[in-house]
């Protein structure tokens, strides 16, 4: 049997484990399963919802810890118990609806594992968003406002995005940052997405909560990803690393940088860091 090196890898899950079509292949699958099978640990943070991950690592068949919403959840697989949770305050969550309403950004909002949203049903936009991460969204009816649904079922959100094409990203980006840097975490996850979350929540702490769960020093800890919202974890693990479709930023920030993710990464990473050579 091969001798685990870095005993816990941890991996964003679109465009890192899969491929740009959204598949795990094979060789991501296998690899990931020889180095568990060996006795390493491997995890997912995602900025997906809880419900839209559950299916995709069952794929793989993993038992372990799930970190969702970027950080804001992370449940034990094996059990389905939820060792960490955490939502906006009612304040915070209207505070945002308002702000977006005000300019006219339309919300996605993320609570009690539903996504809610002011997107009319049937938008190719929205219905684009909700194929590629397998979720059915709740539309509000004709002329009711997110933000007075907000208010009266009391829903608090674990995080909030809105929709951009993506010429308009890094545009929205720098505005949002400007909007609610001070008050929220602000990142980008994918090229049509702008994410507002807790300030206390973003992949960097999920990797801490997961290394200490684990009894890992975080300094003996790979973590792996391509976008904004990867750089706290890959900022914060022993060894960061991009694959090389990573936003230049996330290149810039990593220790090292690995294939694409259409060339299994993933795999490569597992291969590069997560066995000893003999």
């Amino acid at each position: 049997m091969k001798r685990i090196n870095h005993p816990l890898i941890l991996s964003d899950f679109d465009n890192t484990i899969t491929n740009k079509q959204g598949i795990i292949t094979g060789e991501v699958r296998d690899a990931i399963n020889e180095y568990v099978a060996a006795g390493g640990i491997f995890c997912v943070i995602t900025g997906r919802m809880l419900p839209a991950i559950l299916p995709r690592v069952e794929e793989i068949g993993l038992k372990g810890l799930v970190a969702a919403y970027q950080g804001s959840m992370i449940v034990d697989l094996s059990t389905g118990i939820v060792l960490r949770e955490n939502t906006m305050s009612m304040d915070e969550c209207l505070d945002i609806c308002r702000r977006l309403e005000k300019i006219g950004r339309k919300i996605n909002y993320y609570a009690d594992e539903k996504l809610y949203t002011d997107w009319e049903k049937g938008d190719p936009q929205l219905e684009s968003y909700c194929r590629a991460t397998a979720t059915e969204p709740h539309c509000m009816e004709d002329g009711v406002k997110l933000s007075d649904y907000i208010k009266e079922t009391g829903l608090r959100a674990r995080k909030v995005i809105t929709l951009v094409r993506k010429e308009e990203r890094d545009e929205v980006f720098a505005m949002f940052k400007d909007m609610f840097g001070k008050d929220y975490d602000v990142t980008v996850s994918a090229t049509t997405l702008v994410e507002l979350s807790p300030k206390s929540d973003n992949k960097g702490t999920a990797l801490e909560y997961i290394a200490n769960f684990y009894g890992v020093p975080v300094s003996e800890t790979v973590a792996v990803g391509d976008s904004f919202n990867d750089l706290p974890m890959i900022k914060k693990a022993g060894v960061g690393i991009a694959v090389k479709n990573a936003e230049p930023e996330v290149v810039k920030a990593a220790a090292a940088v690995t294939v694409s993710c259409d060339e299994g990464a993933v795999a490569r990473v597992i291969r590069d860091y997560g066995f000893k050579e003999d």
